[in-house]
């Protein structure tokens, strides 16, 4: 049996693999699980809540709110299709130089390590 080989992590190892912004539902379409969290953090960090996500959307460029002219109703449409980790890191005050982590499950077991990686941030 060969022993492991240890290899050296980099910063495109913690680099979430593309994912598309939206997937079609029951009902349409609607955010994929990344793109949601990522606008529900910002929601919380400039808000305090998640209920703000949309107008984060809208704010990042991924979503154009216009008011229905029959109605007056706010609507939304979808407007961008990719995925930019500097605009990500930007909108959430991550340096250029801190890695971004993907992270399927518990997010609880995660969170001493967003709060070192705020903490690291703040201190910048």
């Amino acid at each position: 049996m060969e022993p492991k080989v240890k290899r050296k992590l980099t910063k495109q190892n913690f680099t979430p693999r593309p994912t598309p912004v939206w997937r079609k539902n029951e009902l349409g379409l609607e955010p994929s699980a990344f793109f949601l969290k990522w606008w529900q953090d910002v929601s919380m960090q400039r808000f305090g809540d998640k209920e703000h996500c949309f107008d984060i959307a809208v704010e990042l460029g991924y979503l154009w709110q216009h008011r229905e002219p029959n109605s007056g109703e706010i609507q939304y449409d979808l407007v961008c299709f990719d995925y930019d980790p500097s605009v990500y890191r930007k909108s959430l005050g991550i340096r250029d130089d801190m890695p971004i982590i993907s992270f399927g499950g518990d997010t609880k077991r995660l969170q001493p390590l967003w709060n070192l990686l705020l903490k690291e941030n703040d201190d910048a």
